[in-house]
Formats: C-alpha cells, sequence, structure tokens
C-alpha cells in the first residue's frame, strides 16, 4: 500500500504489483507440479526425478 501513496508505477514487471505477481507465478507452478506428482503416484510410479515428494 505505501508503493500505492508513493504514487509508483503498478507495473508487475518492476512496481508495486511486481511482489504480487511473482508470489501468484510461484503459487501455480508449485500447484501444477504438486498435481503433476500426485497424478504419477496414482499411476503406480514412483517419484524418484526431481526429490519433491
Amino acid at each position: 500500500m505505501k508503493g500505492l501513496y508513493d504514487e509508483k508505477s503498478l507495473s508487475p514487471k518492476d512496481g508495486v504489483l511486481a511482489p504480487l505477481m511473482k508470489q501468484l507465478l510461484e503459487s501455480f507452478t508449485d500447484g501444477e507440479l504438486a498435481n503433476y506428482l500426485e497424478e504419477d503416484n496414482a499411476s503406480g510410479n514412483p517419484n524418484s526425478r526431481n526429490g519433491k515428494t
């Protein structure tokens, strides 16, 4: 909010929204990875490729 009051840019690249966009994208990729690993485990394949369980 401080950035908005200081009239900083709203740009998701380098403005006030940059941390929010970073968190949102990381959340999406973590969710995609978790979903992929759950599907892989459900099909009987053990998770031995990336170390995430």
